[in-house]
Formats: C-alpha cells, structure tokens, sequence
C-alpha cells in the first residue's frame, strides 16, 4: 500500500487551521482510500491556541490517519527550521508542506505524486481571502506571473528567469520529496531562517537544472490577506538577514540598483513586457475551466 504525508507548517493560526485540515479530511477522504495516511502538524511557537485546535481536531479525526500528531511545542524557531524538524519526523519518502492557513483543493494529490518523477511540477493557485481593493490587481499578478513562468520554462531558461525574482507561488510548486532531503539543499536552507522557497529553487532549477512542468490544475487554495500584504509592520526587518545570506550565497542574482546597469535586466524587462500581456500563455485557464472560473470572478469583483 502506498504511503503519504501531510505535513502543516502552522503560526498563529488558530482561526485558520481547521480548515486547512477539513481540506486534508476531504482529499484522505475522497482518494486516499488506498494509501495511508499520515499528519504532521509543526506549529513554530504560536502565541495563541493554534497547536490546542489541531490536537482537538486531530482527536476526532484519528481514524483517518495511520499516524497524526502535532509536534512537541518549542520557542518560534523560524520557517526552515520548522519545516525541516516536521521532514525529520516524516517517515513516508512522499510528503506535501502547505501552510497552516492555506487549504487543498479537491484534486488527486496522490496521483499526482505518483507523475511527479524527477520534475518540479508547477501548477496554478486558487486566490481566496480578504482581498480588499486589491483584488483586480493581484489577480492579474498572478496571470502574469504564470505566464512569464511558463514562458521561460518552453525556452528552457527559468533558472534565469529566478535570477531576477521568484515568479513561483510556493504553495503551487509539487517539488520531489527526496530534493528536500537531499544534502546539499538541506545544508543552502539552513542558512535561512525565514525564506525557503527561493533557494530551493535557485540550487534545484538555477544551478542543477532540474526539469520544470506546468500542470493546469489548481491543487492549492492560497490564503491572501490584503491587509497584512499593505502593513509595513509585518515584513519590516523580518527577512533582513535572510536577504543578506541570499546576496552572499547568490552574488549574481540581481537584487539591487545595480541590475539597471546590466544588459541582461534590459533583456529580462523586454522578455517580461512581451509574455506578461500574452494571451498565448493563458492555456491553463482554458484548459481548466474551474481556475478560468475562480479567477475571472475575482477579477469581476
């Protein structure tokens, strides 16, 4: 029998949680009947009731998992860390980390993983939260972004395209268990304390070349809030460090004002203008009419 692993990554969110764990109940549920289960819970020292609610839900709903816990409670640790001490207690080979307040789609994420092979498979992200005024704006960022994405990978260049910015919504990336296990990967994030996706991908897809896929199906529901996005406060002086360590580990990534004085940021401006406003590389919604449907209703809003 196969074997697989949830693995929720949690901070402060008591609000949220239970219902990014009713999404895991649904998808066990509805195409895990063949597969077992297992659920890790690694909350980073919330300062609320975020680790009570889980092990309240995890009480009631046991019988849907072989193993289901949330993880001893330590003082905040940062996001690598977390993550990494939730891989270590994993025992599955296949496991998916999503955030505490995001939520699955229902869609076969174990069939998925079983096409995964070696390829990073990116796929879109449903928008759902408290928008705002920003709701046209970021739904349109994030056609764009997909674009561009996929634009870059039929050229085979979306590692270059990761030296200017990360145009991957985390949530949406299927990444191969075993690449976050892997050493070398391993070693990179821990310099981190905060940012995890970015260097990931900059050892997997800028330095290694692994092979990229798009795949049209939302699997992700994405948890924005408007308001936190605007709030200075809440990313001041956070990642500082976590900046620096990039400039350090990645020099030429081009993260200051000296990109205006390289041809490659011109090339990277003119790539970028021409496939953002491209309708040649919004395939996926029509492929999908459920992802047509969410966003184009947001943007109507």
């Amino acid at each position: 029998m196969k074997e697989f692993s949830f693995i929720c990554i949690s901070y402060n969110q008591q609000k949220e949680i239970v219902e990014h764990l009713e999404s895991i109940r649904q998808l066990v549920e509805r195409f895990g009947g063949n597969t077992e289960n297992d659920l890790i819970v690694a909350d980073d020292g919330s300062a609320d009731g975020t680790a009570a609610v889980a092990r309240e839900w995890i009480g009631r709903n046991r019988g849907l998992f072989r193993r289901a816990e949330v993880l001893p409670e330590t003082a905040n640790m940062g996001t690598v860390r977390n993550i990494y001490r939730a891989i270590d207690s994993c025992r599955t080979e296949n496991f998916k980390i999503l955030a505490g307040d995001d939520k699955y789609n229902l869609c076969d994420i174990y069939a998925l993983y079983d096409s995964l092979g070696d390829d990073i498979v990116i796929t879109p992200v449903l928008p759902f939260g408290n928008f705002g005024s920003m709701g046209k704006k970021l739904i349109e960022s994030f056609r764009r972004s997909y674009r561009l994405t996929m634009a870059y990978n039929k050229n085979n260049n979306i590692g270059e395209l990761i030296l200017f910015r990360n145009y991957l919504l985390a949530p949406g990336v299927f990444t191969p268990s075993r690449y976050w296990r892997d050493s070398e990967a391993r070693e990179l994030l821990h310099r981190f304390r905060y940012i995890e996706d970015t260097p990931l991908w900059m050892k997997l897809i800028y330095e290694r070349r692994t092979p990229v896929r798009f795949e049209p199906v939302p699997y992700i529901f994405y948890r924005i809030d408007a308001e936190q996005m605007l709030s200075s406060q809440r990313t001041a002086g956070i990642r500082e460090q976590d900046d620096e360590e990039m400039r350090r580990q990645y020099p030429q990534r081009l993260l200051d004002k000296r990109k205006f004085f390289r041809p490659s940021f011109y090339r990277f401006m003119a790539v970028k203008t021409f496939y953002t406003f491209s309708d040649r590389y919004d395939g996926f919604f029509k492929e999908n009419p459920e992802v047509k449907r969410v966003y184009y209703d947001l943007i109507s809003r």
